[in-house]
């Protein structure tokens, strides 16, 4: 009798194990990328967990017992990549403004695959959120190296330079993305406000008018250019850009625009 019910229970606890374990490691990593594609990042966090806890169950030798391990294995699987994993859940969590959770995914990524698409770029800007901005211009330096065409790297250091005052690096930085890449506005936009700040007003306006060529509604570059004609003397074409610049909704041209063209 005893060995009956010692039999029923395995039954019934091998029953709840194939419940349990409906979906593969793999399942679990396509569910969590529909879920990360419609920005659940949370759910897609609970997916990627778990697809890694089945895979460690599908690993051979992982179990004791033949048996369970012939009921976990009874399907077909798909083997996953861990560092597919690693990456979707550092992205994930740098979308939830996790970051150093994210910057903990990022390094065990790197760990295993170095040569990871995107990584040390990813890493980089989650390094930039935590204020460790040595270390992100690191990462973005291994990015431009190990994926040139990657122009996101070049901005993302030129943001850095600008923020640091250091407008002779911006401007080699941004040059340095525009050679690769001559429709990126935000490069032009940074390397005209950083000759602004050295006075070089005539090659800012140069700067801005690239920016707005590649993106007509570019609001800030409007204003700035503005600003730009106005040290050039060049009123009416600061008050125009800077009535531009506030019809496309910058705030701070209408102020600009009352206090500096209203009287001519």
């Amino acid at each position: 009798m005893k060995k009956i019910f010692s039999f029923l229970l395995l039954l019934l606890f091998l029953s709840a194990l194939i419940e349990a374990q409906e979906l593969s490691a793999y399942e679990y990593l396509v569910k969590g990328n529909n879920k990360f594609s419609s920005e659940d990042y949370s759910g897609a966090i609970i997916d990627y967990s778990n697809s890694l806890l089945q895979d460690s169950l599908e690993s051979a030798g992982q179990f004791d017992n033949d048996s369970l391990k012939t009921v976990i294995l009874s399907k077909d699987t798909i083997k996953i990549n861990k560092t597919d994993v690693y990456y979707y859940i550092a992205a994930s969590k740098t979308h939830m403004g996790s970051f150093n959770e994210a910057l903990s995914y990022y390094n065990k990524l790197i760990s295993i695959d170095s040569n990871y698409t995107n990584v040390f770029y990813n890493r980089g800007v989650v390094k930039f959120y935590l204020k460790d901005y040595k270390g992100a211009l690191s990462d973005f330096d291994i990015s431009i190296i190990r994926q040139p065409s990657l122009i996101e790297s070049h901005e993302a250091k030129t943001i850095i330079r600008m923020r640091d005052k250091k407008y002779e690096s911006v401007i080699v930085e941004a040059g340095a993305g525009i050679a690769k890449s001559s429709i990126e506005y935000n490069l032009y936009y940074y390397r005209g406000l950083a000759k602004f700040y050295l006075y070089n007003y005539s090659e800012a306006v140069e700067d801005f008018n690239l920016a707005i060529e590649n993106k007509p509604d570019f609001d800030k570059a409007y204003y700035n250019r503005g600003l730009s004609f106005y040290r050039l003397s060049k009123y009416s074409e600061a008050c125009l850009d800077w009535e531009k610049a506030d019809n496309l909704g910058y705030n701070k041209a209408g102020e600009t625009l009352n206090e500096l063209c209203k009287q001519r």
